[in-house]
């Protein structure tokens, strides 16, 4: 009987130990724009990130990240432009350099913790722009079920359970926030500490605005 005891109470003891791992999912919402505002010096872009480890959180945790940033390949915005020309899916240090050189703002919603199922999501569509880029046309209603559009819809447009987002003449903070509308089925509403990821991605402070809380808030559709 006392042996039977001692056993229970070190497997109880040894499952104490075992930490479970768990996978944890964030977005970063980025809304760049000149001053005046001007289409051809706006940009809406993201980063989705995966945190996984067994340990202490976020200490023992790697990261991975998947950035939609679609732009011309000239990074030249042509905004009456009828045709799509060359695409290019950015990463996040390029995005950045482009937005320093033209002088553009940037502002950034988030992070937010999300479901996984939008970091799948932005996982194929960073894969498809990345490997199989089409183009890049602002007005892009004849061209968007083709896979060429403007930076909006490349980011939107990852999401193939809800019907296409509409976003009107939105362009920079605007339609960035058009974008967050629309992933707000996705944002949990419990987020925890989320401040870590900012250097882990390798966001620099001095690159980005961080949105008020008044400005955070989702928009309704």
């Amino acid at each position: 009987m006392l042996k039977s005891i001692i056993l229970t109470i070190a497997f109880v003891l040894g499952l104490g130990t075992t930490l479970r791992a768990e996978d944890r999912y964030y977005m970063f919402l980025f809304g760049a724009q000149s001053e005046p505002k001007t289409v051809r010096l706006s940009h809406t872009f993201a980063v989705f990130v995966k945190a996984s480890g067994t340990g202490v959180f976020p200490t023992d945790y790697r990261i991975e990240t998947q950035t939609i940033s679609w732009m011309p390949k000239s990074l030249a915005i042509q905004a009456l432009r009828q045709t799509p020309v060359d695409g290019v899916n950015l990463s996040l240090a390029e995005t950045f350099k482009w937005t320093r050189s033209v002088g553009m703002t940037v502002t950034t919603w988030g992070p937010y913790r999300i479901q996984p199922e939008l970091y799948a999501m932005a996982a194929r569509q960073a894969k498809r722009l990345n490997e199989d880029p089409k183009g890049h046309i602002i007005f892009d209603g004849r061209y968007r079920e083709d896979g060429s559009f403007n930076c909006i819809h490349a980011l939107s447009d990852l999401d193939t359970t809800q019907s296409l987002l509409d976003t009107g003449t939105a362009y920079g903070n605007d339609g960035t926030l058009e974008v967050l509308s629309h992933f707000q089925r996705y944002i949990m509403s419990s987020q925890g500490a989320t401040g870590w990821l900012v250097e882990q991605i390798g966001l620099k402070r001095d690159d980005v605005r961080f949105a008020s809380a008044e400005t955070t808030s989702v928009r309704s559709k």
